[in-house]
């Protein structure tokens, strides 16, 4: 018998599923999500996966996925990692252009609520 995950293809061992699928249903919940298949996944879907459940009273949303030697949350896409500040804005529809940074109004790093971010310059940041 076959892995029932699509473009799997290994045999099956345990429910259906080959043995690393299986693992990552029990240990995640979703043969999909851990190891390379949860970058398959739709952007936002790729993001929320790394939030707090719950916002903390001042509304700030916290990263949990990992973070740079500076504080802040990053994301891979593909083989360049983007800040999941900037993710945070694009997803809100609003783009970071090149040069440009991600502002904290609560000042908190880890926080990607797009209601506490804007876009300013490097200058701006420190000023602020």
């Amino acid at each position: 018998m076959i892995c029932s995950v699509p473009k799997c293809g290994r045999p099956s061992l345990k429910k259906g599923m080959c043995n690393g699928h299986y693992l990552r249903n029990w240990r995640h919940g979703s043969p999909f999500l851990g190891g390379e298949l949860r970058h398959h996944l739709p952007t936002k879907e790729r993001f929320e996966m790394y939030l707090f459940p719950m916002p903390s009273e001042h509304g700030c949303v916290f990263w949990t996925g990992s973070t740079s030697r500076t504080g802040y949350g990053q994301m891979r896409f593909g083989k360049k990692l983007k800040l999941s500040t900037h993710v945070a804005l694009e997803l809100a529809g609003i783009e970071v252009p090149k040069g440009m940074v991600a502002m904290h109004s609560c000042d908190n790093p880890l926080c990607v609520n797009p209601k506490h971010l804007r876009v300013g310059t490097h200058q701006d940041n420190i000023q602020d």
